[in-house]
Parts: C-alpha cells; sequence; structure tokens
C-alpha cells in the first residue's frame, strides 16, 4: 500500500504536503473527475528494490523502491513510481495483507470462510490480519461492505457499518443461532 500523496508528489511534482495531509486519509471532497472516491492509499506491488532485509520481513528503508498501482478505481492505476527508503520508514509505504481462499478466519478454521460462513478470505475479525494499519483495515471492511458483510470485529468490539438498504439475511434463524453458539463459546 501506498499513500496517494507520495505518487501524486512524485508523479506530478511538487512535495507531498501541497498535494494532501500527510496524516489524514480521506475528506468529503476526495473525488476524483470519474467520481471514483481517494481514500488516501493505493495498492501497489513491488518490482525493483526494498529487499526484505529484516527477519520480519519488513521492507529495506534505506533504499528506494519502484512501484507499480494496481487500483483500477485509481487515476494511477498502472503507474510506475521510484519511491524513496525515508518514505517507507515515515510509514507512507506499508504491507499488504493476502487475502486468498486458504486464508484462516478468526477461530483458526480455514478455506478462507469467516464466522459469517462466507468465502472471501477476509476476516471476520481484524485482529487476524497479518499487518493491522489503515489501509489494511479499510480494504477489509471496504470487501466485506460490498458482499453485505456489515458486522466485523476486531477483538471484542463489533463494528457496524450502515448498508442503506434491508439486508434480512442478516437476521435469519441460522446466523441467529451461530452468533449463540460463538457466544456461548
Amino acid at each position: 500500500w501506498v499513500k496517494t500523496c507520495i505518487l501524486d508528489s512524485i508523479l506530478n511534482g511538487g512535495s507531498p504536503s501541497k498535494s494532501r495531509n500527510h496524516r489524514s486519509s480521506m475528506t468529503t471532497n476526495d473525488y476524483d473527475e470519474d467520481g471514483a472516491i481517494n481514500w488516501g492509499w493505493v495498492p501497489a506491488t513491488v518490482i525493483s528494490g526494498g529487499q526484505c532485509s529484516t527477519s520480519n520481513g519488513q521492507l529495506d528503508a534505506t533504499e528506494a523502491i519502484t512501484v507499480m498501482v494496481n487500483d483500477e478505481e485509481s487515476e494511477f492505476h498502472r503507474a510506475e513510481a521510484e519511491i524513496p527508503g525515508g518514505e517507507i520508514e515515515a510509514g507512507n509505504v506499508v504491507m499488504a495483507n493476502f487475502h486468498a481462499e486458504d486464508d484462516e478466519d478468526a477461530y483458526g478454521e480455514g478455506g478462507g470462510i469467516g464466522f459469517d460462513g462466507e468465502d472471501g478470505g477476509y476476516p471476520d475479525d481484524l485482529i487476524t490480519l497479518t499487518h493491522l494499519h489503515e489501509p489494511a483495515v479499510v480494504h477489509c471492511l471496504r470487501k466485506r461492505y460490498e458482499r453485505d458483510k456489515i458486522y466485523t470485529s476486531t477483538g471484542p468490539i463489533l463494528i457496524a457499518l450502515n448498508p442503506f438498504k434491508s439486508c434480512k439475511q442478516l437476521y435469519s434463524d441460522s446466523i441467529m443461532r451461530q452468533y449463540w453458539k460463538r457466544g456461548e463459546g
């Protein structure tokens, strides 16, 4: 994940502070001309540099990396940019989580099936994310929301997103029984 303000400054010139505040992710006016929302981060693939030099798998912050943006909704889609190592150390480039069918849910059950019983690899409990940071949390919530999974836990805290529509399947007898079982265990 790369902050869009960093990409904007590298690809369009200028300083990052002029293009967007580093600390904020999204304001009410962060839409591009096509109507896509810019929430402050885009997924990107490292195509050169950034060898993992530490045992924890973090990128080497002493050298620049070249990334390619992989986000069809972003104005930077398919753009390549050389990011200075200092931006990695500053937290403007962070590692992504792997979401696939072999991900485990919050209770160690494989198959990418969360408590809600659906495939997809986006966990129903955010504490199971390998890399827990702003873009990981927002991306997971966004993907679950797209699948009408409006309830997501983060440890003992429940996050509920307003679906702005009726979701009768969320309150069926079978779903209620699953929640009762989980609460008793």
